[in-house]
């Protein structure tokens, strides 16, 4: 199996990420809370979204603009 050049980059990152997480945590520096677990796992589900649903997302918003873009067009600018 061959990785992407983004899947290495993510690799190169993720690694050294998880190990200052864990250096901050025995240290005691960076202590874990609700607020925080919600926030990784809300960061998460973005990167996550982004990584797996982009394309979606990108082509039902273009839908909507093309939309939104016809609909004013029948419409007369008001001028007061």
């Amino acid at each position: 199996m061959r990785l992407s050049s983004t899947d290495m980059q993510v690799r190169k990152i993720l690694f050294p990420a998880i190990l200052s997480l864990c250096a901050l945590s025995s240290k005691k520096i960076l202590i874990y809370n609700e607020e925080m677990i919600v926030d990784a796992c809300f960061i998460g589900f973005i990167i996550f979204s982004r990584k797996s649903l982009g394309k979606t997302f990108k082509v039902t918003l273009d839908g909507r603009i093309q939309a939104i873009q016809e609909e004013s067009h029948q419409f007369p600018t008001a001028i007061m």
